[in-house]
């Protein structure tokens, strides 16, 4: 989460440390965003657990151990899957 963070193009306001399965919550500008983490083999609790937190306007970006994880996932305002190499550098992807 924190690489993701610190790769974000616009201005951030504010962040914070967030809830299982939310690792960080931050502002820019005037939108929300949550950055998560979804462990391998954790992906039905992640998305089940998403599916209890109510949405508002808030854009997530999912970081994930590799781009296969995304298929099994169905969380609602994902703005970008996310995967972080070994150095640090993120490769995002868009919701199919």
């Amino acid at each position: 989460a924190f690489w993701v963070l610190l790769d974000f193009e616009k201005p951030i306001v504010f962040h914070t440390s967030g809830d299982f399965p939310v690792k960080l919550h931050f502002f820019s500008e005037n939108e929300e965003y949550e950055i998560l983490y979804v462990p391998l083999e954790q992906e039905i609790l992640v998305d089940h657990v998403m599916k209890s937190i109510p949405r508002h306007d808030v854009l997530r970006l999912v970081v994930l151990e590799n781009i296969q994880q995304a298929a099994k996932l169905s969380i609602e305002g994902v703005l970008a899957f996310c995967v972080v190499d070994d150095s640090g550098s993120v490769s995002y992807y868009g919701r199919r």
